[in-house]
């Protein structure tokens, strides 16, 4: 890489992080593209050089960071010996992700979410299809986890269903609350509620 591309990925990276700052204050909405150059200290004009419309600018930055924390998630989902080690990485590592990305979720869960929805704000096709696989391996290993005796033989498409459900709602609820502060002891008890329905019952016939 040539030290022009350096300068120009960089300043790049010193918008999409500007993006980020400023749509977590203002809302998908209301931010402009103004305050964003603002933010980032360049001109407007820097700003339409590498994206033509705030449309574009949010789904780069959607992706931008999509890209920094899906490899984290993904090897959480391949960690452990058992489906149930698994899927304990794979639910503890979300909320990780969460706490370590707080600015990013308000954006999104808010937006697309929250009481003032845009769809512009929520996920683009290619990251709504990244999502997808991570739930079609998630529900892998619910059904080896049924195949294995540790979970109930019962629907695997519901045990995604209420488990991501379980997760967004938790997220959603701090991400309402600027004060909030994390709680690992709610998390486990939130994962331990969640798994205890889920657990294959002693045959007592």
């Amino acid at each position: 890489m040539t030290r022009r591309e350096r300068e120009a990925l960089q300043r790049k990276t010193d918008i999409l992080q500007a993006a980020e700052e400023v749509f977590s204050q203002k809302g998908f909405h209301y931010a402009s593209m103004e305050e964003v150059a603002r933010q980032a200290e360049f001109s407007v004009g820097t700003l339409y050089n590498f994206f033509k419309n705030k449309d574009e600018l949010y789904a780069e930055m959607l992706h931008w960071k999509v890209d920094l924390f899906e490899p984290i998630i993904k090897k959480a989902l391949q960690t452990g010996d058992t489906p149930l080690d698994r899927i304990r990485n794979f639910f503890f590592t979300r909320f990780d992700v969460v706490w370590d990305n707080p600015k990013f979720f308000r954006i999104y869960y808010h937006e697309s979410m929250g009481t003032h929805y845009d769809h512009k704000a929520g996920f683009t096709p290619e990251v709504m299809k990244r999502y997808e696989l991570f739930m079609e391996h998630l529900a892998g290993e619910f059904r080896a986890g049924v195949e294995a005796g540790q979970f109930a033989d019962k629907s695997v498409e519901m045990m995604v269903i209420i488990f991501e459900g379980a997760l967004h709602q938790s997220v959603l609820r701090l991400q309402r609350n600027p004060n909030a502060k994390r709680d690992k002891q709610a998390e486990k008890d939130l994962f331990d509620l969640l798994l205890s329905g889920f657990a294959a019952k002693p045959n007592n016939n």
